[in-house]
């Protein structure tokens, strides 16, 4: 199967119009799903609908392998138990989902207008009523939804372990986080902050947050302060920088202990030597750093900027053209950072998360996304969807401690995995015309 057969939701959002006539509803079974405080996830579902409403009889319960809850505490197996889902991580597959075989076609057959196809749709439609018959069911006896307090204290304890994971990785030599969209407003820009404010928060400062624009974004201006130099002036003033203190000069401290290096005034557009140049001063005194990437993938500089990646996060929202760009980018970064996808037996270090704008969705679009995107990606990446916060709409500063509890959840599931997963034995390379 070729790239363009794995990948092709993101082209079809373009190339086809309205979709097919839905196909018969078939029975879905459950998907195990990665869930936390919020409302009910659209994966977490009953198998079966209680046929009548006076039918006060529950269907009898699936069991499942002790070794699921052993690994995750998370993993939902219960169909009597309807959380909710401020963050669910959706990991790759190795069962025969009845959901994953309704949709997956075979290759050269004709594929319905948009990324969520009229399968899609069907299938949401018939979770849907399942999981609001089940929440009918259980309100006439004054039942509540929410999580127990043992799966509560399980929820923080996987945090806190994701936490530890971010906290004693270690690795031979500076690494790089990229965070890209290939569709500009996806959340890249609130998302590197975010990435880089945890990542220093948890390991205790020695994280870099760098634009990586061709022109000028909007990183210094979404950060803490208003430094007087930045990017602009760092390239500028490179061959001076000898010490910690020099580089620090250039930077926005935040409160996080992360240090952001933006454009605070005009300045020339990016080349490729300059990101060599600006990686190679960063790498020298930052253990990790968080790029602020461009969304134009295929320029010179934004490809340089993938190949010297060490893991990416590529965040995307619950609209047809969002998802379709998410799986474009992840099917451009198999061509432009091939290291990222060469694990088999585990995850590689790619995630993307799965936010929401506050913007009015639409419902199937928004429940089939998850399984959507991991159809489309081939289950190349891993998917964590986090709930709505305003901190990725409002106009002012990003600071870690005004997130939603559960987007810093969200974003430190997705930082465990992917600094889990950097191959510590590929190292950033440009090539000789490239070098500082």
């Amino acid at each position: 199967m070729t790239n363009s057969d794995v990948f092709g939701g993101a082209s079809r959002y373009k190339q086809y119009d309205d979709a097919a006539a839905p196909a018969p509803e078939r029975e879905v079974e459950r998907e195990q799903t990665f869930v936390a405080d919020g409302e009910v996830s659209p994966e977490t579902t009953p198998d079966s609908v209680p046929g009548e409403p006076e039918d006060m009889t529950p269907p009898a319960r699936t069991q499942t392998a002790p070794q699921a809850e052993e690994t995750n505490p998370f993993l939902v197996d219960d169909p009597f138990r309807i959380f909710p889902d401020e963050f669910v991580e959706a990991t790759p597959a190795d069962r025969n989902d009845v959901a994953e075989e309704v949709t997956r076609r075979p290759e050269g057959n004709p594929v319905s207008g948009q990324i969520v196809t009229a399968e899609d749709a069907a299938l949401v439609r018939q979770a849907t009523q399942s999981r609001s018959a089940w929440k009918a069911f259980l309100a006439k006896f004054g039942v509540g939804t929410g999580p127990s307090k043992a799966e509560l204290a399980a929820r923080q304890a996987q945090q806190a372990q994701d936490e530890t994971t971010i906290r004693q990785q270690t690795w031979t030599r500076a690494v790089n986080i990229g965070v890209l969209n290939a569709k500009g407003g996806a959340g890249v820009t609130p998302g590197a902050l975010l990435a880089g404010g945890i990542l220093a928060d948890v390991r205790g400062g020695g994280v870099g947050v760098l634009e990586l624009t061709q022109s000028p974004g909007s990183l210094a201006f979404r950060a803490e302060g208003r430094p007087r130099r930045g990017l602009g002036e760092l390239l500028e003033q490179a061959t001076f920088i000898e010490s910690a203190g020099n580089l620090a000069g250039y930077t926005a401290p935040q409160t996080s202990h992360a240090a952001v290096i933006g454009s605070v005034a005009a300045r020339n557009q990016l080349s490729v030597k300059d990101v060599a140049t600006v990686r190679a001063i960063v790498d020298t005194y930052y253990q990790v750093t968080v790029s602020d990437m461009d969304s134009n993938l295929g320029s010179a500089m934004s490809l340089a900027s993938q190949r010297s990646m060490d893991a990416a996060i590529i965040p995307c929202t619950a609209t047809n053209q969002s998802l379709a760009r998410a799986t474009e980018t992840v099917a451009h970064l198999r061509d432009s950072a091939p290291h990222l996808f060469t694990r088999s037996e585990e995850p590689n270090p790619v995630v993307i998360v799965l936010g929401h704008d506050g913007a009015p969705e639409d419902d199937d679009v928004a429940a089939a996304a998850v399984q959507v995107l991991r159809r489309e990606t081939n289950d190349l990446v891993q998917i964590v969807e986090c709930g709505y916060d305003p901190i990725f709409n409002a106009s002012s500063e990003i600071t870690l401690a005004n997130a939603l509890p559960a987007t810093r959840a969200a974003w430190t599931r997705a930082l465990a995995i992917v600094v889990a997963h950097i191959n510590d034995g590929t190292p950033v390379t440009f090539t000789e015309g490239e070098q500082r």
